[in-house]
């Protein structure tokens, strides 16, 4: 409904939620697809913080698959974006999955 609406905004920070409970159920696939949506929503580049908290949770689902070079991809992609919101407390924890990998 919200799709028909345009609040694409409101449906990618919905799909980032419901990934991250598969993520917590270690429900990894369905976790990176709902990722993904919220992503593929948010192509106008007006939402790079969600598209970057996105990236990050996704490097975190390879992470915790033992996939430590997506999981890098993903970290770094995550950092440009937030570089460019010069979104602070997300630079940092993107560093400190970084140094975790």
């Amino acid at each position: 409904m919200k799709i028909e609406l345009g609040d694409t905004v409101a449906i990618a920070r919905s799909l980032n939620s419901v990934a991250s409970v598969h993520r917590h159920l270690e429900q990894y696939d369905k976790a990176l697809e709902n990722y993904q949506l919220a992503i593929e929503l948010l192509n106008d580049g007006q939402s790079n913080r969600i598209v970057a908290e996105c990236l990050s949770n996704m490097g975190d689902v390879h992470e915790k698959k033992g996939q430590y070079k997506k999981a890098v991809v993903f970290f770094k992609r995550s950092l440009e974006l937030a570089e460019i919101e010069n979104a602070k407390h997300h630079k940092q924890k993107i560093y400190k999955n970084l140094a975790l990998v």
